[in-house]
This record gives C-alpha cells, sequence and structure tokens, in this order.
C-alpha cells in the first residue's frame, strides 16, 4: 500500500473540492467517452487512489477550474489509464505544492499540475530532484521565460532558477 492510499486524509487536507455542478453545464458532459465521465473527482469525497495513474492537481481556483470546463468535455479514448482529479491546492507556494507532488510521485501517481502561475513548473521540477531523478520537462507558453541577465529567483522568468539547479 502506498502513502496516497493509506493517508488520503492529509492529501485531503491539503487540497479543496472541485464543484463540478459549477464548472461543468451537465448537459455538456454527454456521453461515457468523454474526458468528464472518465475520471474520479473529488467533487464531495476524495477519490480512492488505489489504482490511480495519474493526478489533476488545480494551482488557482477560477483560472484551474475554467481549463477543467473544457478539458473534461474532450473525447477520452484511453479507458485503461485510471485518472483522478483531487481537487484545488489550499496554498499556491512552491514549500507547499512541492510536499503534494512528492506524495504523489512516492505513490506512483503522475501529478497534472493545471493553472495560471508559471512558477509551479518549478515547484514540480524539485520534487522530481528530491526524489533523485532525472526530469525530462515540456512547458507550453506563449514565451520563454528565461534571460540570465535577470535575479534568479525572479517570478517572470521561473526558468533562470530552474536552469541553475544541478543535476542529482
Amino acid at each position: 500500500a502506498t502513502f496516497a492510499e493509506i493517508c488520503p486524509d492529509m492529501l485531503q487536507n491539503w487540497l479543496t473540492p472541485v464543484p463540478l455542478s459549477k464548472i461543468l453545464n451537465l448537459q455538456q458532459v454527454q456521453t461515457n467517452s468523454e474526458f468528464g465521465n472518465s475520471i474520479k473527482s473529488f467533487d464531495k469525497h476524495f477519490p480512492k487512489l488505489k489504482e490511480t495513474q495519474i493526478a489533476i492537481i488545480g494551482i488557482g481556483n477560477e483560472q484551474a477550474n475554467r481549463v477543467r470546463s473544457e478539458l473534461y468535455q474532450l473525447s477520452f479514448p484511453f479507458k485503461h489509464i485510471h485518472i483522478a482529479d483531487i481537487g484545488n491546492v489550499r496554498n499556491e507556494h512552491n514549500s507547499f505544492l512541492i510536499p503534494i507532488i512528492t506524495e504523489l510521485l512516492d505513490s506512483g501517481i503522475v501529478p497534472i499540475l493545471i493553472g495560471h502561475k508559471e512558477a509551479i513548473t518549478l515547484a514540480q521540477f524539485k520534487a522530481h530532484k528530491n526524489r533523485q531523478q532525472l526530469v525530462n520537462l515540456a512547458i507550453v507558453d506563449e514565451q520563454v521565460r528565461c534571460d540570465p541577465n535577470e535575479k534568479p529567483t525572479s517570478d517572470f522568468y521561473y526558468l533562470n532558477e530552474l536552469l541553475r539547479i544541478k543535476a542529482p
């Protein structure tokens, strides 16, 4: 048994439920082949993570819920992949995110962070680094947030700090 299976209350205390009825027009999600009908979600009760392979975590309630409203309508033909949307984080600071990500990784669950802050990339990277793992990173953004002339702690140029981290 993994930590996430044994102590779901700990994860639940770090996250807030996702009010699916407020996010989705229930008529929008109509077929069982859509993503929203194919995953477990933290609406009223925290989902059981026993078979979960991927966990979605929202950063910034409004922004993450906007992503969900579009994501849940997409087609999802991957019935063999078990995904849980475990809610939105209560605190968006990296020092709060890193333990959540680490617990999921230690449980064999791949976290996918959705939200508005680019700096969450750094939290996810550091959680992998703390586990002494090499990381491949893909970022989808309108511009590269790196400038060697800026301070490594600049929020806008968050990649500066990431690129200065030494390999394990």
